[in-house]
């Protein structure tokens, strides 16, 4: 049972897809279209919806190779992000578009990520860090975020597949965890759930809610 996470910058996306695979013992795959990383994965041609994985892309993110895009033109000639999307969709499974409720939230992480990563010269997006807040930046980022959430409720419209959040999947309550999963656990009856409980839990994500508070 392959499943597909289409997410936004910032919502527990890689956290999710790796929680899902330890889950169900499956092999996982992050942002394999990502220009600026090299990440592990399978043939993601040979991934048929019986597949035993779990893939992470991003709404914004698609094959950027020039002879790919001029032998699919159907894809790359109008809306990029709902048209490759939608075409990419068909191999899985299940699908979990991903986003986040609270857009300054989401702006101040994903600015303080891309400056830890400018001022160490590493990739520095999964660890936990304390914010500075830049009003400009994050102004910056919330525009930014505005468009990629539009796409998402596009896809989400016209696939008809409900946007899942955030606050949602690492929420206090375990019931509410646990039931933004509860698709895929029909669909696989091993799948274990006190595990992903634990994984998921609020204390695991990168930002804490608890003291001290300001840390992402």
């Amino acid at each position: 049972m392959s499943i597909l996470i289409i997410a936004l910058p910032r919502t527990g996306s890689t956290m999710l897809c790796r929680i899902l695979a330890d889950a169900l013992d499956f092999e996982w795959v992050i942002e394999p279209f990502n220009t600026r990383t090299k990440r592990k994965g399978i043939d993601l041609s040979s991934i048929t919806p019986e597949t035993k994985v779990v893939v992470k892309t991003m709404i914004e993110q698609w094959p950027k190779e020039a002879k790919y895009q001029q032998n699919h033109p159907e894809l790359f000639s109008g809306d990029i992000p709902i048209d490759w999307n939608k075409f990419f969709m068909q191999r899985f499974q299940h699908i979990i578009l991903l986003d986040r409720i609270d857009l300054y939230d989401q702006a101040i992480s994903i600015s303080n990520a891309q400056r830890m990563t400018q001022e160490k010269n590493i990739q520095h997006w999964h660890v936990p860090y304390r914010a500075q807040i830049d009003d400009q930046a994050i102004n910056t980022q919330m525009d930014v975020l505005q468009g990629y959430k539009t796409n998402l409720e596009i896809l989400s419209t016209v696939t008809k597949i409900p946007i899942t959040y955030y606050e949602n999947v690492y929420n206090q309550s375990d019931l509410i965890r646990a039931r933004q999963i509860s698709a895929i656990r029909k669909g696989y009856p091993n799948f274990n759930l006190n595990r992903h409980i634990e994984l998921t839990h609020p204390s695991k994500r990168y930002r804490q809610l608890e003291e001290p508070k300001n840390l992402l």
